[in-house]
């Protein structure tokens, strides 16, 4: 059966919850916010204090080069999650279920805090090796649990007032930003590639740590705190550059949708009797 909406922006009325959505994200936003402010200051006062950055092409030591690695690595991650959370904020009209919601922001604010806190004692890069496997794991747990039970719980029942209401061009929107950006199967691969970049930066840290101080890449000898260094980017690299290509690509596709709304109707697709 078709479902045809002559006016879809009636649904306006009766997205009662979106008050409350609005509410949870900026508390969200608020506590990632107060992380980010705190953190950022002591983290450029201990990791950048004494670093002359003027000679950077003529002096790129293992060290800057981690210490830079870690700074575009918080900035990406206090970016993305804002707007992460300002693209749902958008999207989700059902009201948040308060304790879910609240906790998980907390998880989230704590989770960012305990990566750059933990660079005050692991200030190396083969120290913050071992530590970034371990925190990868975290990241990938909280995922889990954000997007399979706080999240699920708002998709669903925004999904059903978008289908009740007959707001297709919404619940399409809804379905990008839930089950292809949150939850589609390519953070699966992006985590997969991340660990196998982590392991690989653990297993040099390791063997580095049994007195080797060298790696000789044909006629290159490399120093084993240099190629720490560089794993740790390159990881930080993959990780980020894959997440903010499919953000970039989620808001444009959510733009189209909003630029089609405005010219055509959109209706549900009918099932075909082989189907039922």
């Amino acid at each position: 059966m078709i479902f045809y909406h002559k006016n879809p922006r009636l649904i306006d009325h009766v997205l009662d919850g979106k008050p409350k959505v609005m509410s949870a994200a900026r508390y969200i936003r608020m506590l990632i916010g107060a992380s980010a402010t705190i953190l950022g200051l002591l983290f450029a006062k201990l990791k950048l204090e004494g670093i002359d950055l003027h000679p950077l092409a003529s002096d790129l030591t293992a060290d800057l080069i981690f210490q830079l690695s870690m700074a575009l690595y918080y900035f990406c991650w206090i970016f993305g999650l804002n707007s992460d959370t300002d693209e749902q904020e958008l999207i989700y009209v059902a009201a948040p279920n308060k304790k879910h919601t609240y906790i998980g922001g907390a998880i989230t604010a704590i989770l960012i805090t305990s990566l750059f806190a933990v660079l005050y004692k692991f200030n190396r890069p083969e120290q913050f090796a071992y530590f970034l496997l371990a925190f990868l794991l975290i990241n990938i747990s909280t995922w889990i649990y954000l997007t399979k039970v706080v999240m699920r719980k708002e998709y669903l029942k925004s999904k059903e007032i978008y289908e009740k209401a007959g707001d297709f061009s919404r619940l399409e929107k809804l379905r990008l930003v839930y089950e292809w950006y949150l939850v589609g199967s390519w953070q699966w691969v992006r985590f997969g590639v991340g660990g196998l970049v982590a392991l690989a930066t653990v297993l040099v840290a390791v063997y580095a740590k049994q007195g080797h101080k060298t790696f000789q890449i044909t006629a290159f000898s490399l120093s084993m705190e240099l190629v720490v260094s560089l794993l740790l980017l390159l990881y930080v690299l993959v990780m980020e550059t894959w997440i903010w290509r499919n953000r970039i690509i989620m808001t444009a596709q959510l733009a189209l949708i909003d630029q089609l709304r405005e010219r055509y109707h959109f209706v549900a697709e009918a099932k075909s009797q082989s189907a039922a």
